[in-house]
């Protein structure tokens, strides 16, 4: 399923929890220093590989509950201070789960997503060859959304994710 092995990062000291593999929100908010690095607003985290060419796969399973999940990939350069927009535009191409309901994070509005039967897990597919970021439920391969990438020449694009409270996301081995 993946073709290339992943592994999230994140700085201590957030709200937000995480395993070797899965991150995670709980209830409680913890007041945590500023970082040039920690989204300070959102309670994302960034893949700690970086990609600028090739062809990369993995795949995330997606909580059952819990508010709102979204994963996809982001710029390095995005914005981390401040409220984001979750759209490629800001330099975030994502899907996600919104109290009940799949969408695309497009730009003006969030493309909702009608998908047949809800994954459990989702592929993500970042093709540089092919400019896009495609999105596939990981066990029958059906398509869920694809994005077009807009050239970033020398920036690297690294995975990202999202968690409301009391979702989770588990990368898949």
């Amino acid at each position: 399923m993946c073709t290339h092995p992943l592994r999230c990062t994140l700085l201590q000291d957030t709200e937000v929890s995480l395993a070797r593999d899965c991150v995670g929100r709980g209830d409680e908010w913890t007041s945590v220093p500023d970082s040039a690095e920690r989204f300070d607003t959102e309670p994302c985290v960034l893949g700690s590989q970086g990609f600028a060419m090739g062809r990369h796969c993995w795949a995330v399973e997606v909580a059952e509950g819990g508010d709102w999940w979204a994963l996809g990939v982001a710029r390095e350069s995005v914005r981390r201070k401040g409220v984001l927009s979750f759209t490629p535009q800001e330099g975030i191409w994502a899907v996600g789960q919104w109290f009940g309901q799949y969408y695309a994070f497009t730009e003006p509005d969030w493309t909702p997503l009608h998908l047949p039967c809800l994954p459990r897990a989702i592929q993500v597919c970042l093709d540089f060859t092919d400019r896009q970021v495609a999105f596939a439920d990981a066990e029958n391969k059906a398509p869920v959304f694809a994005f077009c990438l807009d050239p970033c020449p020398g920036e690297k694009l690294r995975p990202w994710l999202w968690v409301g409270m009391g979702s989770w996301l588990q990368l898949c081995p």
